[in-house]
C-alpha cells in the first residue's frame, strides 16, 4: 500500500464514499472538458471549411447568426460559472474531509 493508500485506511466508510463520488464527479468534469474541447474543435473545423469555400448559410440572415451566437456564449457562460463552483465546491469538501480526518487523529493520539 502506498503511503496515500495508508491515509485513506484511516477513514470512515462514508468519508471514502464521499471520496470516491468526488473522484467520479472530477473524472465525469474532465470527459466534459474533453467534449466541450472537442465541439469547439469542430466548430473551428467547420468555419475553416466555411471560410476556404465561401460557403455561408444562406437561410440564416446575419441577425439570426449574431442571435444564435450570442444565445450560444450566453449558455456557454452560465455553463463556466456552474463548473467553476461545482470545482471550488469539490475543493473545499476534500479539503474539509482531510482537515476534520487530521484533527481526528490528533485527538486519537492525545487520547492514548
Amino acid at each position: 500500500m502506498s503511503q496515500l493508500d495508508n491515509e485513506f485506511v484511516e477513514l470512515s466508510p462514508l468519508e471514502k464514499q464521499t471520496l470516491d463520488q468526488y473522484q467520479l464527479l472530477a473524472d465525469q468534469l474532465a470527459t466534459l472538458k474533453d467534449e466541450i474541447e472537442s465541439v469547439n474543435n469542430e466548430i473551428d473545423l467547420q468555419r475553416a471549411i466555411d471560410s476556404s469555400t465561401k460557403l455561408t448559410t444562406a437561410e440564416l440572415s446575419a441577425e439570426e447568426r449574431k442571435r444564435t451566437q450570442e444565445d450560444l456564449l450566453g449558455q456557454l457562460r452560465s455553463l463556466e460559472s456552474t463548473l467553476s463552483t461545482v470545482g471550488t465546491l469539490f475543493k473545499s469538501s476534500v479539503y474539509k474531509i482531510l482537515v476534520n480526518g487530521e484533527g481526528e487523529r490528533g485527538l486519537l493520539s492525545e487520547t492514548k
